[in-house]
C-alpha cells in the first residue's frame, strides 16, 4: 500500500480509541510480523535510577517477504524463509502494568503492537541537541548521550525493516 493510501486507511479508522487497530493495520500493510515476549532476565534499564521500571520484553519485527502469507507455525520461526530483514530490541512496559500483573494478573495484558510502535518515535531525531530538547535530557550528560546513541542505533535497525515512507507513516500514528 502506498504511503498516502495507508495514511487514509488509518484516518478512516477514526480517533485514538482505535489505537489497537492502528498498530495492526500499519504492520499488516507494511508486511511486518510483530512478536513480543517477556524477557529473561528481568534486568533494569540504565535510566531506572530508582530501580522502578516496568516489565522488560523482547520485541521482534520481521519483514514478511513479498507474496508470502504466514501460517501460525511460521509466525513463531523468525528464521523462516518467509521472513526478510528482522530486528529484536528491548522494550519496557509501564510501571502501572507491572504492578497490575503482580496484584491482579487476570486484568493484566502485555503491550500491543501500537504501544511499542508509538515508543519508536524517539528514534527519529536528527541531532543530539534536538533529541535532548524533545525528551528533556541534559545536553551536558554523558548518560543522555549514551541513551541517544542507543536510540540512533535502533533507528538504523528500523530502517532495515521499514522503508523511509513507512517510517514517515509510523510517525503519523504516534
Amino acid at each position: 500500500m502506498k504511503t498516502n493510501a495507508l495514511i487514509k486507511a488509518l484516518e478512516k479508522l477514526g480517533d485514538e480509541s482505535k489505537y489497537k487497530e492502528h498498530g495492526e493495520l500499519f504492520l499488516k500493510e507494511c508486511h511486518v510480523h510483530f512478536e513480543i515476549v517477556e524477557a529473561v532476565p528481568q534486568d533494569a534499564p540504565r535510566w531506572a535510577k530508582d530501580g522502578k521500571h516496568g516489565i522488560k520484553y523482547s520485541v521482534l519485527l520481521a519483514k514478511i517477504k513479498e507474496g508470502n502469507t504466514l501460517t501460525e507455525f511460521e509466525k513463531y520461526r523468525p528464521s523462516s524463509p518467509f521472513f526478510g530483514e528482522a530486528i529484536r530490541f528491548d522494550y519496557w512496559g509501564s510501571l502501572h502494568d507491572k504492578e497490575l500483573k503482580e496484584t491482579n494478573p487476570y486484568k493484566f495484558k502485555k503491550p500491543r503492537a501500537y504501544d511499542v510502535l508509538t515508543g519508536l518515535e524517539a528514534w527519529h531525531q536528527d541531532t543530539f541537541e534536538d533529541w535532548c530538547f524533545s525528551y528533556g535530557y541534559d545536553e551536558d550528560s554523558r548518560e543522555a548521550y549514551a541513551t541517544y546513541k542507543e536510540c540512533k542505533a535502533l533507528g538504523q535497525k528500523l530502517a532495515k525493516v521499514f522503508t523511509s515512507e513507512e517510517l514517515e507513516v509510523l510517525s503519523y500514528i504516534n
